[in-house]
């Protein structure tokens, strides 16, 4: 992979000076999206810049998790706008009138939005003399219906994770100078190459495989237990750990693990507490991927590579260019079949999986960092901001 694209060119300067930065987040949940946003607003009030998070307000006497860790993080977090997830029209005039005040009172130099609710607010109060909206984007296509449409020539640059991405975009009439491409970033410090701590029991010889995902029916978890007990049954050592919860986790996991004959190799530790996932997910010798939930930018995966594990991906979404060949295996096709031939082979070339281990972290290390996304950033706004 390239390094990230520089496709916007402004004049100005603000590199050095202390700027002021909105985030509006429109859910309370800590999503994908709401760690690479949170990650993102650290690394800037890292370098030394005014962050003010906005993050959804969940209904009645629901805890806020956004909020919580975003203030254990450090972050100022804030509750002042409604920022739903779904179109509330009521609360987007509400949120509408505040917002328009707090620009006023703080003075913000630039308005980072990242969902498409906390967008269509961002872009409602572009003006003239407004702060630059800048947005994130976490998918491999734009959101293209009405709300989309009037957000598309009211911000001043887009964010894209990976050159797909960028294409999409400019297929979609967004010229090349108001896109900023840089892979998604993961938190290096949180997800390191296994430690001397075991969270989890392993001999010598065993080979540990981890799955991290809701146990939902699009993915594909019946195949992914076939292609695991086809391996399984030529390599005693094999062992599956599905990591995660789901409504329906009975039928669609835990009953084919029970049916496979090998449900002695196929464990279940439930969702973990955020302290003990990241030792959890570094113990594992390989990791796969095959459905892209609700985040495309497929946090696990990328968690997984700065853990130094290498991981085993579909072709699905953005994960061709998310796993680049020094720290994986992308399939063929995601039949039972090529799953086990992929397992197999990570599982008897030790030195491939060495290779694949230091490739992952090396690659996150170089690419997916936060503070050269925030420096990026900076250097693409120049020019853009008249309040400095």
């Amino acid at each position: 992979m390239e390094a990230p694209q520089k496709v916007a060119t402004f004049t100005g300067e603000i590199r050095g000076r202390r700027v002021k930065i909105f985030h509006l987040f429109s859910n309370y949940k800590f999503t994908g999206p709401a760690d690479l946003a949170l990650l993102l607003a650290k690394s800037q009030q890292h370098l030394g810049h005014e962050v003010i998070f906005f993050s959804g307000t969940p209904p009645h006497e629901s805890p806020n998790h956004l909020c919580e860790i975003a203030t254990e993080r450090g972050i100022d977090v804030r509750s002042d706008l409604f920022l739903p997830k779904h179109f509330r029209l009521r609360q987007l005039l509400n949120d509408f009138k505040t917002l328009k005040q707090k620009i006023k009172e703080e003075k913000p130099d630039w308005i980072h939005c990242h969902l498409p609710s906390d967008h269509l607010l961002g872009c409602l109060i572009r003006e003239k003399q407004s702060p630059p909206i800048v947005k994130s984007q976490y998918d491999l296509d734009p959101v293209k219906n009405l709300r989309g449409r009037f957000c598309r020539s009211r911000t001043d640059l887009w964010i894209t994770p990976t050159p797909s991405a960028t294409r999409n975009l400019c297929s979609w009439k967004i010229s090349q100078d108001r896109i900023l491409e840089h892979p998604p970033v993961v938190d290096l410090l949180r997800f390191q190459p296994e430690s001397k701590e075991t969270p989890i029991a392993k001999d010598q010889d065993s080979i540990h495989i981890g799955v991290v995902a809701r146990m939902q029916h699009h993915r594909r978890f019946a195949e992914l237990i076939r292609g695991f007990s086809l391996a399984a049954k030529e390599n005693p050592s094999l062992h599956l750990h599905i990591l995660g919860r789901g409504t329906h986790q009975e039928e669609v996991a835990k009953e084919p693990a029970r049916q496979s004959g090998f449900a002695d190799r196929i464990h279940f530790p439930g969702y973990l507490d955020s302290k003990l996932y990241p030792g959890h997910l570094a113990q594992m010798d390989m990791l796969i991927f095959l459905v892209p939930g609700s985040d495309g930018t497929c946090r696990a995966a990328r968690e997984a590579m700065a853990s130094g594990v290498p991981v085993i991906a579909s072709r699905r979404g953005l994960l061709p260019e998310l796993i680049p060949p020094k720290a994986g295996l992308l399939l063929d096709d995601d039949s039972p079949e090529a799953i086990s031939l992929a397992i197999l082979k990570l599982s008897q070339e030790t030195g491939l999986r060495g290779d694949l281990s230091a490739g992952g972290r090396a690659h996150t290390e170089s690419f997916c960092n936060a503070e050269t996304l925030s420096q990026a950033l900076e250097s693409e706004l120049q020019g853009r901001i008249s309040t400095i």
